[in-house]
């Protein structure tokens, strides 16, 4: 899951640059879906909400790594 989290956090960097004017080299990194689950609750997504539908097998090690990202990145304050 460790994985998606990285693949999340470079793929939205590249994304941000590329949208600047800046060159990206890996182009794989701008076809990336960023997009994220909504959560169930239809709150904003917590880590402790994310970790507890992840041990409860209602998402996937991609859906959990991406959500985390999120989180670390703060996006949701940046989406309200």
């Amino acid at each position: 899951m460790d994985h998606y989290a990285v693949e999340y956090v470079l793929s939205h960097c590249a994304q941000k640059a590329a949208k600047k004017g800046l060159q990206v080299v890996d182009q794989s990194l701008l076809e990336t879906d960023l997009s994220i689950p909504e959560n169930p609750d239809g709150e904003p997504w917590t880590f402790e909400r994310a970790t507890e539908l992840y041990k409860a097998n209602r998402l996937t090690d991609k859906e959990y790594g991406y959500i985390v990202a999120f989180i670390d990145l703060n996006l949701s304050l940046q989406n309200e």
